[in-house]
């Protein structure tokens, strides 16, 4: 806990409670869950009071925070269960605690405070019920295999590329008042880039050469026994 965050109700008295029973500063920080310095502070409050009464914190100065800890608990537990909300969908589905808080405020809150930072989401295949019951079986039937068993096994794929350079990130400068559609201030695009298949393989030994398949050509079975 750092040194600028008030301390609760609650665990002033566990200190004093604490102190009073005999508890070296270092052992009260450890049972407390805080530093020693804020202990020695809040022990030092009391002995200046007269060793009777318990210290009250004094009221922050400063705008009072937008979002409170209860607040703060229901929009966590809203994300964790759907991580796809923004600040503005967060604030919509809760006008009664967010009506007056600001979306720069929720998302700077989620950002610092929850730390919930922004990211693309890793791209996964999506997998059916059927798929993944193959991926059990597979790994269930090979498990006991010896390194000699995978050493005669070959692994291949193909993927498709498209022979084309993209132009989405192009970016130009142009006058204002000027013609958007002029040559110089676009990127052209082919509909139907074309592409070309590529095949490649790995074994024990290392890899194999890539194999470029010409447009329409039949990729069986049988030419791929010829290339290996």
């Amino acid at each position: 806990m750092g040194s600028g965050t008030e301390l609760g109700r609650e665990t002033i008295v566990a200190i004093i409670t604490l102190y009073k029973e005999g508890y070296k500063c270092k052992d009260i920080a450890t049972r407390v869950g805080i530093g020693v310095c804020q202990v020695q502070k809040w022990i030092k409050k009391f002995r200046d009071g007269g060793g009777e009464d318990i210290p009250t914190p004094k009221p922050r100065s400063g705008r009072p925070r937008k979002i409170q800890n209860r607040t703060s608990k229901v929009i966590k537990r809203q994300l964790d269960k759907n991580p796809t909300l923004t600040a503005r969908k967060l604030k919509e589905n809760n006008p009664a605690l967010l009506q007056d808080v600001s979306v720069r405020c929720i998302s700077d809150h989620l950002l610092k405070d929850l730390q919930y930072r922004s990211c693309c989401a890793k791209v996964l295949p999506l997998l059916s019920a059927k798929n993944v019951w193959d991926r059990i079986a597979f790994s269930k039937k090979y498990k006991d295999w010896t390194l000699e068993d995978w050493e005669q096994v070959l692994w291949s794929d193909e993927s498709t590329f498209v022979v084309s350079s993209g132009c989405r990130s192009k970016r130009v400068r142009r006058p204002k008042g000027s013609d958007p559609n002029d040559p110089r201030y676009t990127a052209k695009v082919v509909k139907h880039a074309p592409s070309v298949m590529v095949w490649g393989c790995f074994a024990f030994g290392g890899v194999g050469n890539l194999v470029f398949f010409e447009k329409n050509e039949c990729k069986s079975a049988q030419l791929f026994r010829v290339i290996v």
